[in-house]
């Protein structure tokens, strides 16, 4: 009985020991599996941090990228405002030369309508000098005792009706036409009534929200509006201020509008400054 016990407990510690053996070759093989798992993770790791070593030099690369183009985009942006602020300032000297050229042209046609009228008084004197002369060294009376009065024939002075300044065409001469693609122009007018006459005349007092078509320049400060499209001056001068704003502001498609240059007085000019400056306007 004893040998017996003795081999059942012997067999069931061998059972107990293979199976402890496979524990043991089991462990062995999780050990493996996980010692290969632990390698490829660590080469992962690697292989990430030479990665991040890389995009961080890239970063910084481009962070010098950055810095260089912001550089560059301010030279380029102050080399834009120079060129905009002097464009700016050719483009007032250009219109102010224009405007200068057009003043003295009308100088000298003013100067010209005066030299006119001077030239005029003294061919006048002239004449009746050279009448009176040929009147009194011509005998009134001739042999029969009949009367005469005998008078050379004169050469008639050359005439030009642009000098005249009783003549229309002086006045057109002056008339300069602006067309615009749409209402309103952006000038600025000033009424004045006219002495004597139920008539009003408009006068430009400032270019707030002007803009010139295909280059056009602007009518001269304190020009005569004396025609609108097909409305001419009589038209014009029976209107009243609201008539023309009106006009103006309901006007659809294409505006032409024709301006004449006339001497102004000292005071309407005043006037006009004042309402110039009133509409934030700075005339020159």
């Amino acid at each position: 009985n004893a040998c017996m016990q003795m081999k059942q407990t012997l067999r069931l510690t061998a059972i107990e020991a293979d199976e402890a053996v496979n524990d043991v070759n089991k462990t062995n093989k999780l050990l493996y599996y996980e010692r290969h798992k632990s390698k490829k993770m660590k080469a992962a790791m690697m292989n990430l941090c030479e990665e991040n070593h890389v995009l961080r030099e890239r970063n910084q690369e481009l962070e010098i990228e950055k810095e260089q183009h912001q550089k560059e985009m301010n030279v380029v942006s102050r080399s834009l405002r120079k060129f905009v602020k002097y464009w700016r300032k050719e483009r007032e000297d250009f219109q102010m030369n224009n405007e200068n050229i057009f003043v003295m042209a009308h100088e000298e046609r003013m100067r010209a309508s005066h030299d006119y009228k001077a030239m005029g008084t003294e061919k006048c004197a002239d004449c009746s000098e050279s009448v009176s002369t040929i009147i009194s060294s011509t005998s009134l009376i001739t042999d029969d005792t009949c009367a005469t009065l005998r008078l050379e024939n004169h050469e008639k002075p050359n005439f030009d009706p642009k000098l005249d300044p009783n003549s229309n065409s002086r006045y057109e001469s002056l008339d300069y036409e602006i067309t615009f693609k749409k209402s309103p122009p952006g000038i600025q007018f000033k009424p004045f009534d006219i002495d004597e006459e139920n008539k009003t005349i408009f006068l430009v007092c400032a270019y707030k929200g002007f803009r010139g078509d295909n280059g056009s320049r602007k009518p001269s400060f304190g020009a005569r509006l004396v025609g609108i499209d097909k409305i001419n001056q009589e038209e014009i001068e029976n209107w009243a201020m609201k008539d023309l704003v009106s006009f103006l502001n309901t006007k659809n498609g294409p505006l032409k509008l024709i301006f004449r240059d006339e001497d102004i007085p000292p005071e309407k000019i005043e006037v006009l400054k004042k309402r110039a400056k009133e509409l934030g306007f700075n005339p020159k």
